[in-house]
């Protein structure tokens, strides 16, 4: 991956500056809740500069005074998508894009989540990403509810194919025995009461 395109890198120093400017009248910037961001990453040293959070910490099965470093939010994220999520990341980066993500994490009592992240890269004086904020939802009631829609409109459908399949079943017997297409009809339209 090259350097950001002229047009991305103008879009990245605009979102920068719009969202200085919403800041400076007291407004909430974009991936910001009211009491502003979940999680702020120096991109610099992901090792040592990310601060997560109490709503994050939260969000991941942790207690808010508890220390919660990147790395193990790295690894509460199942690992069939971790590389992915990080991924992600690096593609916002490289980009100036926006980043979301949702994936499954674990937490340390063993419950399983999944969380919605987005953020925004910030650009340094230099117009080199500097580091990302945003927030993390967890969307786990929303995904149990989806999956539960799923599995009702399966049914739903399956119901409605057996009962079709009987509708026409009666149909075609009806038409086999009847000996006029008005007599079809009365003899269908009884059975069908």
């Amino acid at each position: 991956d090259g350097p950001p395109s002229g047009g991305a890198r103008q879009a990245g120093i605009g979102r920068r500056k719009a969202d200085a400017r919403i800041a400076a009248v007291g407004g909430t910037p974009p991936f910001h809740d009211a009491s502003g961001p979940s999680w702020l990453l120096d991109l610099g040293s992901l090792r040592d500069a990310a601060q997560l959070l109490d709503i994050c910490k939260r969000n991941f099965g942790r207690e808010p005074g508890e220390p919660f470093t990147y790395e193990q939010l790295v690894e509460a994220i199942v690992p069939a998508e971790r590389e992915r999520m990080q991924q992600s990341g690096r593609e916002a980066i490289a980009t100036l894009s926006d980043y979301e993500h949702e994936y499954r994490i674990v937490t340390p009592a063993g419950d399983s989540r999944w969380i919605m992240a987005r953020g925004r890269v910030h650009l340094g004086a230099d117009d080199k990403p500097l580091s990302m904020s945003g927030v993390t939802l967890d969307r786990t009631e929303n995904r149990r509810n989806e999956e539960q829609r799923l599995l009702l409109t399966a049914e739903l459908k399956h119901r409605v194919k057996n009962s079709m399949a009987t509708i026409q079943s009666i149909a075609t017997q009806t038409m086999r025995n009847a000996t006029s297409l008005e007599q079809a009809k009365e003899v269908l339209t009884a059975r069908m009461q």
